[in-house]
């Protein structure tokens, strides 16, 4: 920007000139006295007077014409400080009004004659505070100068000698604090300025031969100076004297005025001699000169800070060898580039420099550059050796700050800069780390920040070295460290791990390099390790896990935000670094850059930061993806440091085991040139080796040709012997034994030798000089030695290796130069060595890495490697915060760490780290204190209501389940501990502790209700003790309720569980993964397992007080509820994924089975059990795939075996049962399946006897006392083998009961291995294959051991029975006999209903105050309870029995009457599938009658023996129709003769029990009708039951059952109907002629005699009568007997059916009348 001056700018100059001729002229002062023509100063004013008096304009004199005369008088010796500081105000206002202008020819001379004048300044000092007033004044224009514009003209000399008047000032103890001090605010600024105009600068190093050095010299005057001594004003002479020989001007007394000429020469010489033997710390750019300088000038360092301090001087001239190698530099580089440049300068503004001449540049014109800067980062890196005074190390570290803020990011463009910050100052930085200052301790750390955040690509090593040692300081348990220490170096890393990348970085770097340590790693350790306290929390503590959030947070925001930095902030931010802000050098120049920037105001508005944009900071440094490794090639990395650093402890105890070891693991090489050098390698690379143990191994003569190998790895060129061997046994310790000794020296000086063009005579020559050197480093520095005789002189050495040289002696030079670097400098192992020698070794080594291969450092890209990161960080982080979170009590810190395991979750789920996620969500959990089992329930809701951090942390487990379920594993059990705590607590939502359920009438119960209170026995008396048992027996706990504090904890308690919306886990669950879903179910199997009480137990804790045994049942009852709670969890999880069922199904299915099998009483749990089963079934038995599963599910309802338990759950199976088959019947195909459907219906709702299941020995047995499930309804030819043909054959065809008794037949036992935890399908086929039995010769199902029944679930099975049979689509051929059979069960049920043994409600009640006298948990109570109302629904029942038997008579006969429909619908599809022409009709028939006709007529004739007289008459009626039905009509002899051994007979033996003893008028009415119905069917198929050879006997069966109805009544009914009925059976026998003698069939030729000799046993009237004239029937014609035999038989048939169509026509009337009842009345029940 360019500056206008005022228009005024000549009167400022008049002004100024006025002022000093008047202050000149005072008459106080000594020009006062003379003219003012004869007084130089002031006619040089009086002349600038006259000039500028003639012209207009300050612009047409040149600036130097009106400066010379105030730099004059700032020069002159003779003037006061008063009339200095005047002039140099003067100058100081020319230049901040830009009077001097920067396009001027002269503008550059002009500045450096200022320049020049202001350092040289001279005035005649007057007191100490006047003094220092004027040097103010010198400071404040030297700062205008650099920092103004004109400033830029500035010569690199002459910047250095403003830099070091600063300087002088600043470390001049004498002066004032403020005056040093404003030295040190102008030198920032001066810094500030020259760092900040390196992008401006290139790296050259011409005009360099006339630089000012820098340099600090001692000060002998200042020695002998106590430094208690102030500076004081005196006016002595030799005190001003003193005093002005160490200001950077030349102050002196009146009385010193005109020292003599030969004074100030002599003390100009002696400056020289001082100058020269000052310390410089000027490193030249050759590397070479410069590393020679820097030793030599450390060892006289050393030196001069042992014996006096230093200050810093200025010189004007330097070290003659460094001036010599900066000319040779400056006269190479001008020669090269002589040709290339042209013969001027231009600056960065575009003024030229011309040459002043041909052949050379004017050296005093070219403005200052980059050689300044460069010498001024080398002094401040001096400042700061550690061996240096404090007041120099801050000095010199607050500057070094100030340049790294203004220049850092241009540092590494110029070589040699970067070389300085590589070695000496990243040295210096790390000596004063062991600084006990804290102030120099944060200063090196901000530093260091700087360095490593922008130069660490070059610093990779330095930042290696520096993080160890900070992480040795936070380790250390020293009493030197403080803990102010401690907290600074946390804070450093918390910095470093904020810069984007940094974590990755390191982890690539170092973590993923061979030859270095695992950095990151140990990080994280150590920081995890250092956020645990002993006591309370410290800030280190906090810091610590702030580091550690700070990895984890910049993971979460990389992997979040995924996307680089937009090309605009990069393009922002690198401008931002180009443009240089100077701060203003005056007020006016302030007033001008403000007016600049208004006008550009619009340009650079501020914009507040969108608070959606991401926090990461900007990843600053230049990334190559090129060079970025893969994800494997780190890991093999990894692998292979692994394995090398388990080799190092294997190799300094077996050398030959860890290369083996090695070789193993493909490390090295098997064999050959390659595994020698990568032994080689392994040897000289490999840190923490034992040199002693590599010594021994290089000098076994096994190992020669590798020792030979391995010294030839070295370059010695150019070195001399002792050098190199110094440099060859830093790397292993000589072995102890002369001999090895010399076997190595021997290969050593050959190498050497060859390596330096064959430089001594011969190799013997070399191995003798290396021989002799190890044995003087011995003479001269092993202390044993020493004691035993005189260190060796340097001639003795030379005497001992006289002509050893091939006959000649080696040159004297040489061997003095080793002699005296062996004497001076031991050779040592440094590394076994500490302190200093061991830290300059390892710099050294450290600076050699630098420049090879391994110190390059890889850029990361923001979250590329995250992932890597975070599998070493989550382990200490999630330690870390679970200890802070336990031991903090403030909120912040709960806060923060709640943000840490929220952020760990994110990663994890990101990366679906599963193992990651469990451990976040364990930790929580445990902080929840839901997972502490031994508190009380009651108080568990009052502590969780007062605990905040316990609210916190069940508020963040339950967000992240939400979230990130789906990786959840093992967590699910913690996560389940919590929920069923909650439960026990009564804090969970209504929506959880709600289940569906058969009986409620709203179709859901809530599981958790509350605990009945036990009442107390009051003891019987009225004595004195029993008056004060209410006192003694009252429990303050039980009956005192919550205080208001308990009350609003549990308000908060339950705000805090409804906050975390644990409902919307279960439906969450379909969107779970597959491996999360099924560790969740196997959790949720684990906590619904019920831990059952031995009752022996129970009544032993009973007896030994009942306070024990109320918590034991408290216990147990929680658990149980737990379980049940758990269970019903589990039934939601199931219902909720029903879709991927097939997943989890086994180990569902597994869980039931074992509940189940298990149970041995019934329980609340066992309950919840079966309705969760049939719920399960009802919803999945819609998905085809799966049907035959859930149906071999239902299955475990028939496992229950007791009746007990049976009848408890029949109304849930019964209604649950109900819903399944309304809804998925269709989807019920095989006849199993459907005999297992029927048999439930059997067990569950007519008390049938189940299947017994023996899980002693594992298999399914079959019940001795049931054998109703294979029982079947067979054909005659399916009986023949088993019927007992003995009692027929010796006893005739009778009708005694005994010969149909059931002849029980060993079955074969099924045997099944059946696993507790399995249930599989195989095994359930096993329990119901049908066995057939001998018997069905009775129409009562005694077989299927019938017990009482629950009065609603068996009309509800009723019910299913009725959907089932009017839907002819589900029954079916294949399950046709199931069904008969089942509704026969049914029919039998129903017939004995009222007779069924009860418990009598005195007995319930008793038995109720008997559990509550024990304390019984609620779930047994409730039990009782729902026993005693069941029983109180009996009274009511009994009514429905009619009505139900209306239903069942009605579902027969449809069964009846469809029968042939669905049997010939079988033999169609038989057709289809055999392929067969026809299948025969007698084939069908006889199906029909055996499998269907004759179990259905046996139903109807049971329900004909019915306690209920309608239901009797009805019965009949049914029976009637359906044996004349034209259907049977089909039906042959012999299954005739089966219906009236299965049906009729036993029909008519039945009724002849006293069925109905309250009203024997029906029952009389009975048994007429039946007798009737016997005759009507004996009569209507005559004709074909005569063709049976059979015959007799069966005519005699009846008439046997006329002779007992005949006596079993004495009623004149039956006394009537029976012989009316006997005289039709006889004529039409007769009129058949089946009483005929003379008939060819053998079995009627006696049927006449038999049959009157067995009626007049009970009728002996009857045959007289019927047949009056003859004793025997009257004989028919043989040709005339077919007709009559027709013509009876059409007289019968006609009487017959018009009885028969009035009966039906009843029948029909009364039936229609019942159907539309049942089902109704039914549901009503």
């Amino acid at each position: 920007m360019n500056i206008e001056s005022p228009n005024n700018g000549i009167y400022i100059v008049l002004g100024e000139i006025n002022l000093l001729i008047s202050n000149l002229k005072k008459p106080n002062s000594k020009y006062s006295n003379y003219e003012h023509v004869n007084d130089p100063l002031l006619r040089n004013f009086y002349e600038l007077k006259t000039l500028l008096n003639e012209r207009t304009d300050l612009n047409e004199i040149d600036p130097s014409t009106f400066l010379a005369p105030f730099l004059d008088v700032i020069k002159s010796e003779e003037t006061s400080g008063p009339i200095t500081g005047m002039a140099l105000t003067s100058i100081n206002k020319f230049i901040s009004y830009g009077l001097i202008g920067i396009n001027s020819e002269t503008s550059s001379q002009c500045v450096q004659q200022i320049a020049d004048s202001i350092t040289h300044a001279r005035f005649v000092g007057t007191d100490s505070s006047g003094d220092e007033v004027v040097l103010m004044k010198i400071l404040n224009v030297l700062r205008t100068l650099m920092l103004s514009s004109i400033g830029f003209y500035l010569t690199n000399s002459s910047v250095c000698e403003i830099m070091q008047s600063c300087f002088q000032i600043f470390f001049e103890h004498r002066l004032s604090e403020l005056l040093r001090r404003t030295a040190e605010g102008i030198l920032v600024d001066m810094v500030q300025l020259l760092f900040a105009r390196l992008p401006q600068f290139k790296d050259e190093i011409k005009f360099s031969s006339s630089l000012k050095k820098l340099t600090m010299k001692s000060d002998a005057t200042r020695q002998k100076k106590s430094k208690k001594n102030r500076f004081k004003q005196k006016h002595q002479s030799e005190e001003n004297k003193q005093e002005n020989e160490s200001l950077p001007v030349i102050v002196k007394s009146e009385a010193e005025i005109a020292p003599s000429n030969g004074e100030e020469t002599a003390e100009k010489e002696n400056q020289e001699i001082d100058d020269e033997k000052k310390k410089d710390f000027y490193l030249s750019d050759s590397t070479k000169e410069r590393k020679k300088s820097t030793s030599e000038s450390s060892s006289s360092s050393n030196r001069a800070d042992l014996e006096e301090p230093n200050i810093v001087s200025m010189s004007e001239t330097s070290d003659t060898n460094e001036k010599k190698v900066e000319m040779e530099q400056q006269q190479s580089d001008l020669e090269t580039s002589g040709q290339n440049e042209d013969s001027e300068y231009v600056n960065p503004r575009g003024i030229r420099f011309v040459q002043e001449g041909s052949g050379s540049i004017h050296v005093a014109n070219i403005p200052y550059g980059l050689p300044c800067v460069r010498e001024l980062l080398r002094f401040l890196i001096s400042l700061i050796n550690s061996r240096n005074s404090e007041l120099m190390v801050s000095m010199g570290l607050n500057l070094i700050t100030i340049a790294l803020e203004s220049g850092i990011d241009h540092l590494a463009s110029y070589q040699s800069m970067l070389a300085y910050v590589k070695d000496d100052l990243c040295k210096n930085l790390y000596n004063l780390m062991s600084s006990e200052r804290l102030m120099i301790f944060t200063n090196v750390l901000r530093i260091c920040f700087f360095l490593f955040e922008s130069l660490r690509f070059h610093l990779k090593l330095q930042l290696e070295h520096f993080l160890i040692k900070l992480m040795e300081i936070i380790k250390s348990e020293s009493n030197r460290t403080t803990l102010e220490q401690k907290e600074a170096t946390i804070d450093f890393f918390l910095q470093m791990l904020r810069i984007p990348g940094f974590a990755v970085e390191l982890y690539i770097n170092y973590d993923c390099s061979l030859n270095c340590t695992n950095l990151f790693e140990d990080l994280t350790k150590l920081l995890s390790k250092n956020a645990f306290s002993v006591q309370s929390l410290l800030t280190t503590n906090s810091l610590s896990l702030s580091a550690l959030l700070t990895i984890i947070e910049n993971i979460e925001l990389e992997n979040s935000m995924k996307q680089s930095i937009p090309e605009e902030r990069l393009s922002l931010f690198q401008k931002s670094l180009n443009s240089i802000r100077l701060p203003p050098s005056s007020g006016y120049l302030a007033a001008v850059s403000k007016a600049h920037n208004l006008e550009s105001k619009n340009q650079n508005l501020y914009k507040p930061r969108d608070s959606s944009q991401s926090k990461l900071r900007i990843n600053r440094m230049k990334i190559s993806s090129d060079s970025l490794p893969t994800h494997d090639q780190l890991k093999s990395t990894r692998t292979k440091k692994r394995l090398i650093f388990q080799s190092i402890d294997l190799f300094n105890s077996s050398p030959t085991k860890s290369i083996q070891f090695l070789k193993d693991n493909s490390i090295f090489s098997q064999d050959g040139e390659k595994f020698i050098q990568e032994l080689i390698n392994y040897l000289k690379e490999t840190p923490s080796l034992d040199k002693k143990v590599i010594g021994d191994f290089l000098s076994n003569r096994k190992n020669i040709l590798i020792l030979e190998k391995f010294i030839e790895s070295f370059n010695f060129s150019n070195l001399r012997i002792d050098e190199a061997l110094r440099l060859f046994l830093e790397t292993f310790r000589l072995p102890g034994e002369a001999p090895l000794i010399s076997n190595i020296l021997e290969i050593f000086s050959r190498h050497w030798r060859k390596s330096n063009s064959e430089m001594f005579a011969n190799d013997d020559a070399a191995f003798t000089l290396a021989y002799a050197i190890i044995m003087l480093n011995v003479d001269q520095h092993n202390h044993n030695v020493k004691k035993q005789s005189n260190p060796m002189s340097f001639d003795d050495f030379k005497k001992n290796l006289s002509k050893v040289n091939g006959g000649g002696n080696f040159e004297e030079k040489l061997l003095e130069e080793i002699y005296l670097a062996i004497k001076n400098d031991e050779i040592v192992m440094p590394s076994e060595h500490s302190g200093a020698l061991r830290d300059n070794y390892l710099w050294k080594v450290l600076i050699r890495k630098g420049s090879m291969s391994e110190a390059n450092y890889v850029h990361a890209p923001a979250g590329s490697y995250n992932q890597e990161i975070f599998n070493i960080v989550w382990g200490q982080t999630i330690s870390a915060l679970s200890f802070v979170y336990d031991k903090s009590l403030e909120l912040s810190v709960i806060q923060k760490t709640i943000n840490g395991f929220r952020k760990c979750a994110q990663i994890a789920a990101h990366y679906v780290m599963s193992d990651v996620f469990d451990n976040i969500v364990i930790s929580l959990c445990k902080f929840t204190a839901l997972s502490n089992h031994s508190e009380n329930l009651d108080q568990i809701s009052i502590s969780f209501g007062i605990n905040n951090k316990a609210q916190i942390a069940c508020k963040t487990v339950f967000q992240l389940v939400h979230n990130h379920g789906d990786i959840l594993r093992d967590g699910w059990k913690n996560i389940l501990d919590c929920i069923i705590q909650l439960y026990k607590a009564k804090l969970l939502p209504k929506v959880l502790i709600e289940c569906e359920d058969y009986l409620h009438p709203e179709g859901f119960i809530i599981l958790l209700k509350e605990e009945a209170i036990p009442i107390t026995q009051k003891p019987e008396g009225s004595g004195l003790f029993s008056s004060f048992f209410p006192f003694m027996s009252s429990d303050l706990s039980l009956n005192k309720g919550p205080t208001p504090e308990e009350q609003e904890a549990i308000k908060n308690a339950k705000a805090c569980i409804e906050e975390c919306h644990i409902e919307q886990l279960i439906l969450d669950t379909k969107f779970l993964r597959m491996d999360s879903l099924i560790e969740l179910t196997k959790a949720l199997i684990f906590t619904s397992q019920i831990n059952d009480l031995d009752p022996n137990t129970v009544s032993v804790s009973a007896n030994s007080g009942s306070g024990s045994m109320l918590g034991l049942n408290m216990i147990s009852g929680s658990d149980n509820d737990a379980a049940v709670f758990s269970l019903e969890i589990l039934i939601k999880l199931i219902l909720e994924n029903r879709d991927r069922i097939s997943n989890i199904w086994s180990i569902v299915r597994n869980h039931f089975y074992t509940i189940v099998i298990n149970s041995s009483e019934y329980s609340f749990f066992l309950e919840r059990t079966i309705v969760g089963l049939l719920r399960i079934s009802a919803r999945l038995l819609r998905r085809e795939e799966i049907s035959s599963d859930v149906l071999s599910f239902l299955r475990l309802l028939l496992i229950i075996n007791k009746k007990d338990i049976i009848r408890k759950l029949s109304r849930q199976v019964s209604f649950g049962i109900h819903d399944l088959l309304k809804t998925n019947a269709a989807n019920i195909q095989s006849d199993d399946d459907w005999t297992n459907v029927f048999t439930i219906l059997q067990v569950y709702g007519a008390a049938a006897t189940p299947p017994y299941l023996d899980t002693a020995t594992k298999q399914v047995l079959d019940s001795k006392d049931s054998k109703f499930n294979e029982t079947r309804a067979q054909s005659d030819e399916d009986l023949k083998s088993n019927i007992t043909s003995q009692s027929t054959v010796d006893r005739g065809y009778t009708s005694d009961p005994e010969v149909y008794q059931h002849h029980e037949i060993e079955t074969s036992t099924i045997s099944s291995a059946v696993s507790d935890q399995a249930l599989n399908k195989e095994l359930v086929d096993s329990l119901y294959r049908p066995v057939q039995f001998a018997n069905q010769y009775k129409i009562d199902l005694d077989d299927v051991g019938l017990d009482q029944h629950d009065k609603k679930a068996f009309a509800k099975c009723c019910e299913t029975l009725n959907f089932l049979i009017r839907d002819m689509a589900y029954v079916t051929f294949r399950n046709f006999e199931s069904c008969i059979h089942c509704l026969r069960t049914f029919v039998e049920a129903c017939v004995q209903g009222d007779r069924s043994k009860k418990i009598s409600k005195k007995e319930l009640k008793k038995q109720m105050a008997v559990q509550n006298n024990k304390k019984l948990s609620r779930n047994k109570t409730e039990n009782i309870k729902r026993q005693e109302e069941s029983d109180d629904e009996e009274d009511q029942f009994v009514t429905s029995y009619e009505t139900i038997s209306f239903q069942l008579l009605d579902l027969l006969d449809t069964l009846h009457i469809k029968a042939a429909s669905i049997f010939t619908h079988w033999a169609d599809e038989q057709k289809h599938i055999s392929l067969q022409n026809s299948i025969s009709v007698d084939s069908i028939v006889s199906k029909l009658w055996s499998k269907c006709w004759c179990p259905i007529l046996q139903g109807i004739a049971r329900l004909s023996c019915d306690i209920n007289g309608e239901v009797r008459m009805h019965a009949l009626q049914y029976l009637q129709r359906a044996l004349l039905v034209h259907e049977l009509q089909t039906l042959s002899a012999t299954e005739w003769e089966a219906c009236f051994n299965k049906v009729l007979f036993p029909l008519l033996a039945k009724l002849l029990e006293n069925i109905d003893p309250k009203n024997m008028v029906k029952m009389e009415e009975t048994r007429m009708r039946a007798s009737t119905l016997l005759c009507k069917v004996f009569l209507q198929h005559l004709t074909t039951l005569a063709k049976l050879s059979t015959f007799t006997a069966l005519w005699l069966t009846i008439l046997d059952y006329m002779d007992k109805y005949m006596k079993s009544d004495k009623s004149d009914l039956l006394h009537d109907v029976i012989p009316e009925s006997l005289k039709n059976m006889l004529l039409v026998m007769e009129t058949t002629g089946l009483f005929n003698q003379d008939n060819p069939d053998a079995k009627f030729s006696s049927l006449c005699s038999i049959t009157k000799d067995r009626i007049e046993s009970f009728l002996p009237e009857l045959w007289k009568d019927l047949f009056k004239s003859n004793s025997a029937p009257p004989q028919s014609q043989p040709n005339e007997e077919p007709l009559k035999e027709i013509e009876i038989n059409n007289v019968l048939k006609e009487e017959g059916k018009d009885k028969l169509e009035q009966e039906e026509n009843q029948i029909n009337e009364n039936s229609n009348i019942q159907q539309a009842k049942p089902n109704n009345e039914i549901k009503d029940i």
